[in-house]
Order: C-alpha cells, then sequence, then structure tokens
C-alpha cells in the first residue's frame, strides 16, 4: 500500500504538518544521502496526517516529529461485513513476516461497522495470524473498520512518541512532551532560526524540566529511545548500522542561545537537572521562592532577579501550578510579575481556560498566539504576547487538543 498515517493529539494536525515540511528534505534514501523525493499531497483528518511514502521513509518520521504521538504503516486495506469474511481476508495477510513469531500487541477501532464488537475483532485477527497478544509486546498491529472497511497498520513507533527517553523523573502535575514542543513551536512562530539562536529561554516554574528538555531538541532528532520498527524483520539495513544516525545533516544544537530553569521546589531542582542531564545539555537551575504568597505583588521574583543572565533578548514561558494541590498567585499578579521581573520580549502561558478569559481582559495587547489545549484533562489555553512592539500576528485557534487522549488509526 506504501501509505503512512501520522497520530497526532486533535488539534495538533497543522502543527505536525509543519513539522512534517520542515523535515522532509533531510530524509534519508538507502544509500544514507538526503532524498529528492517530493512531498507527497498529504490528507490532513482530525487526529492525523495520512500521505503515499514506503515503509523507509515512514520510519524515520519517529526519530523527528515532535508534535506526533506514533507512525503507523498500512499493510492491507479491504471491505468486511462479517467475522467470517474478516478472518478470511486477514488470514491472507503474512504479518509474521514482520513481527515474527513472538507476542504482539493487536488493538481496534470501529465506528459505523458491522463489527463494532472490538475484543472480538482483536481475537480474530489474533487466531488468523497464529499470534499470542501481549499488551507489553513491542510490535504492535492496529485494526480500524469504519463503514465496514477495515485498515490494518503496523505500529513503527512502539512506545508513544512523547516518551523521548529523557525525563526518567516527573513531578506532581507533569507536562506532557509532546504538548510541550507544540507550545514551543506557537511561541517560536514564523520567527527565523537566526532570531531564534540569539534568545535566551527562561522558565521560571520549570518543574521537571519539560520545557526546557524540549527546547534543546526541537530541531534534532531523538536517537536515545528504541522504536518498534528497530525489532521487525523487515527493517531497512541502513538502521542496523550503528552510527546510522550520523548521516543525517540535521543540527544537533538548540534553537535557543541559552536555557534556564528555577523552582520553588528543591525537589523540582534536582528532578529537572537529572532529566536535563540525561539530555546531554547543560541547565543552570537554581531553587528560588517564586510562588511565596507571603510576599507582596512587588516582592514577587525578587529572589530570582535576571541580574545573573546573559543577553538582552530574553523569552519566558512556564506552565504555572493549578489545580486543587499546586498553588499560585492570581494570574492577573503573576503575568504583571513575570513581564516585571524578567523583562521577556515575549512570554508564553499555559494556564487554565477560566484563568486566561480574566487575564485577557486586562493583558490582551500583544497576543500573538493563542490555543485552547488541554493539560492533564483540563481545559487551557496556551497564550503568548510579543512586547517587541509589534502588531498582533495570529487569532485564537478554535477546538480542544488533548494530548493525554489516545488516538489510534
Amino acid at each position: 500500500m506504501d501509505r503512512c498515517f501520522i497520530v497526532v493529539p486533535p488539534g495538533f494536525e497543522e502543527d505536525a504538518e509543519r513539522e512534517l515540511r520542515e523535515i522532509w528534505p533531510d530524509l534519508l534514501d538507502s544509500a544514507a544521502r538526503p532524498h529528492a523525493e517530493a512531498l507527497p499531497e498529504i490528507r490532513r483528518e482530525r487526529g492525523g496526517l495520512e500521505f503515499e511514502t514506503d515503509l523507509f521513509t515512514a520510519v524515520q518520521l519517529n526519530f523527528f516529529l515532535k508534535s506526533a504521538s506514533r507512525v503507523l504503516y498500512r499493510l492491507a486495506e479491504f471491505r468486511a461485513r462479517d467475522f467470517p469474511k474478516l478472518h478470511e481476508r486477514l488470514r491472507r495477510l503474512d504479518v509474521k513476516a514482520w513481527v515474527g513469531e513472538g507476542p504482539v500487541r493487536v488493538e481496534a477501532a470501529a465506528a459505523k461497522s458491522r463489527l463494532g464488537h472490538e475484543k472480538r475483532v482483536v481475537e480474530t485477527a489474533l487466531k488468523a495470524w497464529g499470534l499470542r497478544e501481549d499488551p507489553a509486546a513491542e510490535a504492535g498491529l492496529y485494526l480500524r473498520l469504519d463503514n465496514d472497511l477495515c485498515t490494518v497498520s503496523l505500529d513503527t513507533t512502539g512506545e508513544h512518541l512523547h516518551r523521548r527517553g529523557v525525563s526518567r523523573l516527573r513531578g506532581e502535575a507533569p507536562l506532557r512532551e509532546t504538548l510541550a514542543a507544540f507550545c514551543l513551536g506557537r511561541m517560536i512562530g514564523d520567527t527565523p532560526a537566526a532570531d531564534v539562536a540569539k534568545v535566551d529561554l527562561i522558565d521560571p516554574m520549570c518543574g521537571s524540566g519539560t520545557f526546557l528538555s524540549e527546547a534543546m531538541t526541537l530541531w534534532s532528532g531523538n536517537f536515545r529511545r528504541s522504536y518498534a520498527f528497530q525489532s521487525y524483520r523487515r527493517l531497512p539495513k541502513l538502521f542496523r548500522q550503528e552510527n546510522f544516525a550520523a548521516n543525517y545533516r540535521l543540527t544537533t544544537l538548540p534553537p535557543f542561545r541559552f536555557l534556564h530553569g528555577r523552582d520553588v521546589d528543591a525537589g523540582m531542582v534536582a528532578i529537572s537537572a537529572s532529566n536535563l542531564e540525561r539530555a546531554r545539555a547543560l541547565l543552570p537551575a537554581s531553587q528560588a521562592d517564586l510562588l511565596s504568597l507571603d510576599l507582596g505583588v512587588e516582592d514577587l521574583y525578587a529572589a530570582a532577579a535576571p541580574a545573573d543572565l546573559p543577553g538582552d533578548e530574553r523569552w519566558v514561558i512556564c506552565n504555572p501550578p493549578y489545580g486543587e494541590r499546586l498553588k499560585a498567585p492570581p494570574v492577573e499578579d503573576l503575568h504583571q510579575a513575570l513581564l516585571r521581573r524578567w523583562k521577556p520580549r515575549r512570554l508564553g502561558l499555559l494556564i487554565p481556560e477560566h484563568q486566561a478569559r480574566v487575564l485577557l481582559k486586562r493583558s490582551g495587547k500583544g497576543l500573538i498566539a493563542d490555543a485552547a489545549v488541554k493539560n492533564g484533562g483540563i481545559d487551557c489555553r496556551f497564550l503568548v504576547w510579543d512586547l517587541s512592539g509589534n502588531e498582533i500576528r495570529g487569532t485564537p485557534s478554535a477546538g480542544e487538543i488533548d494530548p493525554t487522549q489516545n488516538n489510534n488509526n
């Protein structure tokens, strides 16, 4: 079939397509050189992107897509209106040529189909292929039935792509890496790479350091972890070589000039430092009383004065605490304190929807990005202000984005 489906959180489709277009020219051909294939036509649907490409190209997308969940390679597509027909068609598919004799993960999703019993669909597939199921297996297959059209896909990813192989330790309210990458992409917007390279990025509430770890690797490949396709029998030979990653000409440098994180919790500082050490990068992280409600608004963040930071082109991004267990100052005070103490040229805040509505009534000037998202099941918005005097470039996005949703196609 030579088709690929990139699974993304609903609402991330446009950003994932932009990433795909950016990395496409630097993917390799079988001779380990940048390929010369034109980007095929992309069909965008809610929860994913589908286009024609070969397996060799498809598996490489796992290394570079930051806002995607997984990469599926289409194996077959046919119509089946009853289980005997489904079994017959699945039996013709030589799945073992890909995954061998070992156990596999098999998942099914059915909509508007006569075969709506998803558990029975999985049982039928396992019986047809003569395989044993193991939900923890690296090898995975997905069956999607829509209007009696059955699509069988091979999972090339394995563990969800937000598992970067960097952050092993987490805080109380961890930020998913795909959401962090999405926010950073929206914050950068159309800023030229040469200008981003002059920016010092600061997260004064860094927690376990997800924004900063994503910032370090936003424009480079992830070769630290393993992927499901590396265990398949038909693995392209290039990816069996130990140093195949050296063939890519994509940069290994972080987009930003300097990264700095701080947090009120010494434990979080230690976690952040540990995670970023795994990323093989240096993070100057320090403990500071950033959230003390005993301080007046004028003194808020005084312990985190930016005098020790280099450069004047400063951007601040943060996901301040919210919820019942974690407390923070009123969002208007937080916004003003960040502007006053850090004096950023650009400010990005990931905050709950109700706080965003309140804040924008008072601080809408300079807004250049507004995206509705879900963070840990909470309706939030990611807001970006440009404080350099530029006019507003962007409009609020419609729809909800839930990076915690599992969308298997």
